[in-house]
């Protein structure tokens, strides 16, 4: 029974990747078909403005992912090529996804592939010299992709403010290259820290005299932690270490000239050594006369 049931599950897998292909196989021939009746599209590409210079008015043709099951045939004119011409868009049939790092195909001489999945099995679909071939992981590693956005390779923007990337980077995509990640993590967020006396709104400095007794609070969202080390800087050498999520502390400043600044500063670790955010809220400047 066991060997029955196993024998049908790969029979069943092999059944979906072999329509996955099929399917990936007839959008880029008609990506080929784009290609070879490209007129119509070159006078769309004229009219958005294009100034020729003795070059053809078409980028490329290609077929990008939009998300790991969505995709969308293109043309891309030149001076325009983050305003594409949408021939047409297609889905992946069910229980196929595109294998993250991918962002599809572009259409030329050079190897340009895209590798799909079902359950754990991985077949790709490539071209090269304006031929269409179907093959294996190894056949499109290294292979050209046409620019998408960060969900259109399978990965994730990462709000700098509040999550942190993990795993490989990517920075040749189209909407975060700076923040573009396999996964992002959720670390603390330092929501604000106050002063008594208080400091001006508007600049974040807090003026008071030598000698003067400072409070300063701080509110932390902790996130996914379940432990924290928060640190207040008080920017003249000593620094009090807390774990409540958010609290209070005592802090007398000094200054033996007639002026001193200091940078006083909230930061948070959790258990997992994910640091806060340093932000414009987690720092106060401090003048002490």
């Amino acid at each position: 029974m066991v060997i029955v049931v196993g024998g049908g599950f790969f029979i069943t897998r092999e059944f979906l990747l072999t329509m996955g292909t099929s399917a990936m196989k007839n959008s880029l021939k008609q990506v080929a078909t784009v290609s070879k009746n490209s007129g119509i599209y070159a006078a769309e590409c004229r009219k958005k403005g294009i100034i020729e210079l003795d070059e053809s008015s078409i980028k490329t043709i290609q077929l990008r992912f939009t998300s790991d099951t969505e995709y969308q045939i293109e043309v891309i004119c030149r001076q325009f090529s983050l305003d594409p011409i949408i021939v047409d868009n297609g889905q992946l049939p069910k229980f196929i996804k595109k294998t993250d790092g991918y962002s599809g195909v572009v259409w030329g001489e050079d190897l340009s592939g895209v590798a799909i999945e079902s359950f754990g099995k991985v077949k790709s679909v490539y071209v090269e010299d304006f031929s269409i071939y179907l093959g294996n992981l190894v056949d499109v590693e290294g292979s050209i992709g046409p620019l998408t956005s960060c969900e259109g390779h399978g990965f994730d923007c990462c709000s700098i403010d509040t999550t942190i990337g993990k795993g490989e980077k990517l920075t040749k995509v189209s909407d975060c290259p700076q923040n573009c990640y396999e996964s992002c993590v959720r670390r603390p967020v330092v929501l604000s820290v106050s002063t008594q006396p208080f400091f001006d709104l508007k600049t974040r400095v807090l003026t008071v005299a030598s000698g003067d007794d400072v409070v300063v609070a701080y509110v932390i969202d902790p996130a996914d932690s379940k432990d924290l080390d928060v640190k207040i800087d008080f920017g003249d050498g000593e620094a009090a270490h807390m774990s409540e999520f958010n609290g209070d502390t005592l802090h007398k400043y000094n200054c033996n000239k007639q002026s001193c600044k200091y940078n006083l500063e909230v930061t948070a670790v959790n258990e997992k050594g994910t640091e806060a955010a340093r932000t414009s809220i987690t720092r106060v400047t401090v003048i002490v006369q």
